[in-house]
């Protein structure tokens, strides 16, 4: 009689944890895809922004203009 007790009880409990686990992982995998579909928008965003189509590590490679480059000396002497 205990052990059947015992069975049910068991049973139950992994009923229940179903119940609990099922709504978890599908809201995870909601999030997961919504994050990887922004991802996805912001990479195709910056491949359009980029002169030659090229990203890497997520900056656009450009030439800078010579105003630039005297700026950037500017800051790098203000030390």
């Amino acid at each position: 009689m205990v052990f059947l007790l015992g069975a049910v009880l068991l049973v139950l409990v992994f009923m229940f944890s179903m119940l609990v686990l099922a709504p978890v992982v599908l809201i995870g995998s909601l999030v997961l895809g919504y994050q990887l579909r922004k991802i996805k928008g912001l990479h195709k965003q910056m491949r359009e922004q980029s002169p030659d189509g090229h990203v890497i590590e997520g900056e656009v490679i450009y030439e800078a203009t010579e105003a630039e480059q005297l700026k950037s000396v500017r800051i790098l002497n203000a030390d």
